[in-house]
């Protein structure tokens, strides 16, 4: 079962959801959506050992985890 998983400040949150669960994909969608607006960055993660992917866009299909990191701040 894939996870919408996200990094902050505090540790890790995690969203489970698969393509039949309707509430528990509209929760991550939402949550996917709100933190593309906020700057977060998405990676698909890679099956097998492959390298993930950056993604833009919530994929209910997915096959592995989601993993969404703040934005960088340089100073």
């Amino acid at each position: 079962m894939p996870e919408l998983i996200v990094m902050d400040r505090t540790g890790d949150t995690r969203t489970s959801f698969v393509v039949d669960d309707k509430k528990a994909v509209k929760a991550a969608m939402t949550r996917f959506k709100e933190l593309m607006g906020k700057g977060y960055i998405a990676a698909q993660a890679g099956v097998n050992g492959e390298r993930g992917q950056l993604i833009r866009k919530f994929n209910p299909r997915a096959e592995t985890d989601i993993i969404m990191y703040p934005p960088f701040i340089g100073g």
